[in-house]
């Protein structure tokens, strides 16, 4: 029901028709009005009528005239035409009915003092005046009284008539009035309801009509002429006015906007390009400072391996320092150090490093390299059309060779293996290119110093014909071999060994005889004592052994495998044999039986 009743006052008729009725309430507010008032003069005029009736009797009461019965009986016969049968009563103080006309309360001169009309008329009080009350018979009605004579004899007159009689007329011309009423209001709503439809909903709802299509976007929909209220005719020529105005304003904000979207995409373009470029000079920053990183990182790392190669005495002691500095150098990568055997027939490992160094020749001979060959950095890919060197062990992978120069000489070859052109992650082929022939470059002049090194220091402590260590070298090392074994509380043997009859040797064959004998002798030793064991000569036929770590016994028995292995050379020189070589071999152990470093040669 809310609903509806909603429904109903949204609707444009259903409003105007709501507002005739507002606008009749105030007309019909004034016609009860005047109704009520009609009737409540006619009231009052009838009660004046049985008022003045009541003064009548009196009067003629007073008068003499006629007994009071009669008097009451002839003035309401007289007087029904014009009140309609009224009811009078004449009572004396002590309430006892005189007289009634008509006596239809029974007959006159009953006791009557507790009756609810007598008893309000003397609440009442008063000479003369009007109420509403029920009479003797128990029937409601408007009555007028009177009081008159003396104190003795005081009377009291009413008269009355039924309110249904009463109130009749004006009752009735008060029906009358309302129906009347109800029929102009309908009449009003009939006409309210047709200026409504024709003049106000139809051109409304063709208004509301247009109205939802244009908000559905379809503008091109018009309203047109309508017949109805002139404002109603106005608003339908603005509404198309207005709508045409909006198709127009729509067509050019299409237009508009086509332009702005141009424009953005244009815009939107040139942002992405320009991003584009400050990515790229981005990246390209960022790489360069990676590339000037990596390239410091190197540089300290090839500092620091120079340094330290510049420090060391022997090839021995570089290879730890250049496996590690190159692991290092080379991250991810795998490769080989190799330098020129010293006949210079065939390359030698120096060390390696990485996943795949194992997989590289220990030996390889010089034209296995194409490095080597051309005399200049090589790189393989397996992708190319560059051959793999046949001294790499895996040619499945990129490598690069690079030649160690030094003092115009080529003194070995750096080889780097490990990926797609032998690069790292995240490097290019050219900067490992670059970083490879920088390393083989210092490689190449550390390599060449510290072989220059070796060469003068063998020079002082190697024999020349021999090639074993001379007696500056027993000088110089027994002391600190001994104090070594002191401080792993270990012994130390040396063996001396003299060549028997060598002078005869000399006499007999010759010189040139005499060292074959101690050639052989000495290759001998280099054969059977390696390691930590030392073999010296310390001038002519004497030589030394020097068995770190090695008691008497142990020194004993190596002794007499020399001295065996010696008695079975074969020698000859210019095709004639030398005999057999026979040796004498002394032993010396410290602590026991020698406490003195210095007496194990006299010993």
């Amino acid at each position: 029901m809310k609903n509806l009743y909603h429904a109903w006052l949204s609707g444009i008729r259903s409003r105007l028709i709501l507002l005739t009725l507002l606008s009749m309430i105030p007309v019909a507010l004034v016609i009860i009005h005047s109704a009520v008032e009609a009737r409540d003069i006619n009231s009052r005029q009838a009660v004046e009528n049985l008022a003045t009736l009541a003064a009548v009797i009196r009067e003629r009461v007073e008068a003499g005239h006629e007994e009071p019965l009669g008097a009451v009986e002839h003035l309401t016969a007289m007087d029904r035409a014009a009140v309609r049968t009224p009811v009078a009563t004449l009572w004396d103080p002590e309430g006892r009915v005189l007289a009634r006309a008509p006596d239809i309360a029974g007959p006159a001169g009953g006791d009557s003092a507790e009756a609810d009309l007598l008893r309000e008329v003397r609440t009442q009080g008063g000479h003369a005046g009007t109420l509403e009350s029920a009479g003797l018979d128990g029937v409601t009605r408007g009555y007028a009284y009177t009081v008159f004579g003396s104190d003795d004899e005081r009377r009291i007159v009413t008269v009355g008539l039924s309110t249904d009689v009463l109130f009749s007329e004006v009752d009735a011309l008060f029906q009358r009035t309302l129906l009347l009423l109800g029929a102009v209001f309908l009449f009003a709503l009939g006409i309210a309801w047709l200026l409504g439809e024709v003049a106000v909903r139809r051109p409304v709802g063709r208004l509301a009509s247009a109205a939802r299509q244009i908000s559905d976007g379809r503008l091109n929909v018009r309203v047109g002429d309508i017949h109805g209220a002139s404002e109603l005719t106005t608003l339908a020529g603005a509404f198309d006015r207005m709508v045409e105005n909006l198709e127009q304003y729509e067509q050019e904000q299409e237009a508009t906007q086509q332009k702005l979207s141009r424009s953005r995409d244009e815009l939107e373009e040139k942002v992405r390009e320009r991003t584009d470029q400050l990515a790229r000079a981005s990246d390209a920053a960022t790489e360069r400072a990676a590339s000037l990183e990596r390239q410091r990182k190197e540089m300290t790392v090839l500092n620091e391996l120079t340094d330290l190669l510049q420090s060391c005495r022997t090839l021995d002691e570089t290879r730890a320092i250049i496996q590690r500095s190159l692991g290092e150098l080379f991250a991810g990568l795998s490769g080989t150090v190799y330098l020129f055997s010293e006949d210079g027939h065939s390359l030698e490992r120096i060390t390696g490093w990485g996943e795949y160094h194992e997989e590289h020749p220990d030996t390889f001979a010089p034209d296995d390299c194409w490095a080597l060959r051309l005399g200049r950095t090589w790189v393989y890919d397996p992708e190319a059309r560059n051959p793999a060197c046949r001294h790499d062990g895996n040619s499945e992978i990129g490598s690069i060779c690079a030649p160690m120069h030094a003092e115009g000489k080529t003194l070995g070859v750096l080889h780097v293996a490990g990926g797609a052109h032998g690069v790292s992650p995240g490097e290019s082929a050219g900067e490992n290119e670059r970083l490879v022939d920088a390393t083989a470059a210092r490689l190449g002049l550390a390599l060449s110093n510290i072989r220059l090194r070796e060469a003068l220091r063998n020079l002082t402590i190697r024999d020349p014909l021999t090639g074993l260590y001379n007696r500056r070298f027993v000088d110089e090392t027994l002391e600190p071999e001994v104090e070594r074994c002191r401080r792993a509380e270990r012994p130390l043997s040396v063996l001396m060994l003299d060549v028997d009859h060598f002078k005869q040797f000399n006499d007999t064959y010759g010189h040139d005889a005499g060292d074959v004998v101690l050639v052989a002798v000495a290759h001998l030793l280099q054969k059977l004592f390696i390691g930590a064991e030392l073999p010296c000569r310390l001038g002519g036929e004497e030589f030394l052994v020097i068995l770190p770590e090695a008691d008497g016994d142990r020194a004993r028995d190596r002794a007499e495998e020399l001295r065996e292995a010696i008695a079975e050379l074969a020698l000859f020189h210019q095709g004639r044999s030398l005999g057999t070589v026979t040796t004498s071999v002394g032993v010396a152990t410290w602590p026991e039986p020698v406490s003195e470093p210095d007496a194990l040669i006299d010993a």
